[in-house]
């Protein structure tokens, strides 16, 4: 309703009407006058209003949000995705069928920033600098103190620092993966203790590292202490708190060390007594200057550095609960996204103000790889022939790096995935132009390429070695002889004698791929001796089952398997292509 009562301004109730010709209950005409609520207490309206505070500031997010996914869903039908070789067929066979559809829809793309492909794509390119700078040899976790004297001075009144979002935006906490150079290096046990200590410190030396450390460095307790923690799975700590008393750091137990943590007496800490079993792991000097909790873990000698990166890239909170209609499977990726999506106050406001969600220290250039006319195209429903005409003309960071070997012999010496070291690519006109300044802080990346689009594989395994190539004709040539294919190319420069392509595959693997990698070699790579590919890998591939699930069976008997004999050897090497999520062979 929209009528107001012309004496107190109250806004009328349809309903009021069908009992009287004129609406008059509100005020009788003026006779009534109400008196105005009171002012509510000081606390309670501070609450509300920062309650209220909270609630715009998620909502304007959603809405901001939400208005991005809205576009992306009404454009689906129209935007597509093809390979310029699939949409030239596709309009020749359109003059004998009208009907034809080409493309498959783009539902939820890389470029919105937070999807789980742009999570992908920055892993990948992490990857990148693993592949360049070698594996992260500390893994820090940093944690935001709300007892900063910068935070407290900026409440006011009965406020709390979770109450204002935008002082703590971004603050709960960060994960940082750092590489150190070779002089730095952590080679030793000695090395691991100068870098991190689990320890209480002493008091009587140190106070103020003793006062950070009970405060900010204490797990829980959990365990038989305090079965309601947080931590507890099961009934057990799922951070495996309190940890082993130990005399000396122990180095390298599935990929990670045993910090020395020295029987002592306890300390009271509130209402608890805790001992070194409890200290999470720390460097004093970082947690003395930031007075937070920083957790400082030695990751040099973990193989399995994709977990950690994995980890760090790993997406949004979400949670949802959907009940799938029976016989029925639907796919919707916005959908998902939308219904998964958890946003509290503080990452609203860091999202509203465009921050970035990661950082690196480096530029990864993502550099193309596809076979002759097969580059994807992105266009609109309806204009394919206009999407062919400006494919026809723009070249991709591959056909111009042809074309840069062409043109400039000083290219010739420089692999594919080294060439944004040395030369920029100018996305106006297409083409590579040598850059002036600041190439040490650029690595390039070629994108992972599945054992199942066979001839694309063999393709990225030779620009990975191959330089100064200028068509992929000449790719394919081999001493002045044409090969069909580029497995053929591979198997003329000895690239693919024996199962040696399959132990490289798993090396890289083992790095940077998950160990269903091993099962997609073992389903469709031509592997001469499956068994032998399983004994030199199992204890890489099963790296981080065995840390994370320590204390259950089912990690220790995929890594205590043995190839005592060919029955075995089948039986057991199906057995773990299944764990590693393939089908039996």
């Amino acid at each position: 309703m929209s009528e107001q009562c012309g004496f107190c301004g109250a806004v009328y109730w349809k309903e009021e009407k069908n009992t009287a010709h004129k609406y008059t209950k509100c005020c009788h005409d003026g006779k009534v006058q109400l008196p105005a609520f009171p002012d509510a207490p000081e606390l309670i309206e501070s609450k509300l209003k920062i309650h209220l505070m909270l609630k715009i500031i998620d909502s304007e997010f959603g809405n901001t949000e939400g208005s991005c996914l809205h576009f992306l869903r009404q454009n689906q039908e129209d935007l597509r995705i093809e390979l310029y070789r699939g949409l030239l067929d596709a309009l020749e066979c359109r003059a004998h069928n009208e009907n034809i559809r080409t493309g498959k829809l783009i539902i939820l793309p890389s470029s919105f920033q937070g999807s789980p492909r742009h999570m992908q794509q920055n892993y990948q390119d992490a990857m990148a600098m693993v592949r360049k700078f070698g594996k992260p040899d500390l893994f820090l976790t940093f944690t935001c103190n709300t007892s900063w004297s910068e935070i407290l001075n900026s409440m006011e009144g009965v406020q709390r620092p979770e109450d204002r979002p935008d002082i703590i935006r971004g603050l709960p906490h960060v994960h940082i993966l750092l590489t150190l150079d070779s002089e730095s290096k952590i080679r030793t046990k000695d090395d691991i203790d100068k870098f991190v200590n689990a320890e209480l410190p002493d008091p009587c030396t140190d106070l103020r590292l003793f006062q950070i450390v009970t405060k900010c460095m204490v797990h829980g307790p959990s365990g038989t202490i305090n079965i309601n923690s947080p931590c507890m799975r099961d009934g057990q700590c799922c951070k495996s708190f309190p940890k082993q008393f130990k005399d000396d750091t122990e180095e390298n137990v599935n990929g990670y060390p045993i910090y020395r943590r020295r029987a002592t007496e306890p300390v009271q800490v509130g209402k608890y007594s805790i001992d070194n079993r409890w200290v999470v792991s720390y460097k004093p000097w970082l947690i003395k200057k930031f007075n937070a909790h920083i957790n400082v873990e030695v990751c040099a000698s973990v193989k399995s550095v994709k977990y950690l990166y994995k980890y760090v890239y790993k997406g949004h909170d979400a949670a949802s609960v959907k009940i799938q209609k029976e016989g029925a499977l639907d796919h919707d990726e916005i959908l998902s996204f939308i219904e998964g999506r958890y946003v509290s106050a503080p990452e609203a406001t860091w999202r509203l103000n465009e921050f970035n969600l990661s950082h690196k220290s480096h530029t990864v250039v993502r550099l193309a790889v596809h076979l002759p006319q097969q580059q994807r195209i992105v266009y609109q429903d309806g204009q394919e022939a206009q999407a062919i005409e400006r494919a026809a003309l723009r070249k991709t960071t591959l056909t111009s790096w042809f074309e840069l070997n062409k043109n400039d012999p000083s290219a010739h010496n420089i692999s594919y995935s080294d060439i944004p070291q040395y030369y920029m690519f100018d996305k106006s006109t297409t083409n590579w132009k040598k850059r002036q300044r600041g190439g040490q802080n650029v690595i390039g990346r070629l994108p992972v390429v599945s054992i199942l689009d066979t001839e694309r594989y063999y393709l990225r395994m030779l620009l990975l070695r191959k330089s100064g190539a200028i068509s992929f004709d000449d790719i394919l040539t081999v001493n002045g002889l044409r090969c069909i294919t580029f497995q053929q190319v591979c198997q003329e420069y000895g690239l693919l004698r024996g199962d040696q392509q399959w132990h490289d595959a798993l090396n890289d693997a083992a790095q940077f791929q998950s160990p269903r990698q091993f099962a997609m070699i073992c389903g469709f790579g031509e592997v001469e001796d499956v068994p032998d590919l399983w004994v030199q890998h199992q204890v890489s591939l099963c790296e981080d089952f065995v840390h994370r699930y320590s204390e259950q069976t089912g990690p220790r008997l995929i890594t205590s398997l043995e190839f005592k004999s060919p029955k075995t050897a089948s039986t057991n090497c199906r057995f773990a292509c299944k764990c590693f999520g393939g089908s039996e062979l």
